[in-house]
């Protein structure tokens, strides 16, 4: 059985767009969007813990998405966007089923 995966992101509750994107990007984050049975959260997720189990959490049936007020989520990885000439991710979209 494979082991259950836990990914720990961050609340984002202010400065969205493209300029706040980039200062999320320049601070080592992944500006992030969880989303399907619930209302949107938009999440901040660790570029560096997110990069170096990409493999892990693109290819995983389940990721437990832990919240810094101890709220979880469990859900997919549905898509992200990666600068591949940069070697940079910038968006990830998760998806909650149930």
């Amino acid at each position: 059985m494979a082991e259950a995966k836990t990914l720990s992101v961050k609340l984002r509750t202010e400065d969205f767009g493209s300029a706040g994107a980039r200062r999320v990007l320049r601070a080592g984050g992944i500006p992030a969007v969880v989303y399907g049975k619930i209302d949107p959260i938009h999440v901040i997720v660790n570029a560096k813990e997110f990069k170096m189990n990409k493999n892990a959490l693109v290819g995983a049936t389940s990721i437990t998405l832990q919240l810094e007020d101890g709220s979880s989520y469990n859900a997919v990885v549905k898509s992200f966007q990666e600068d591949l000439m940069k070697d940079v991710i910038k968006h990830i979209d998760f998806y909650v089923a149930g």
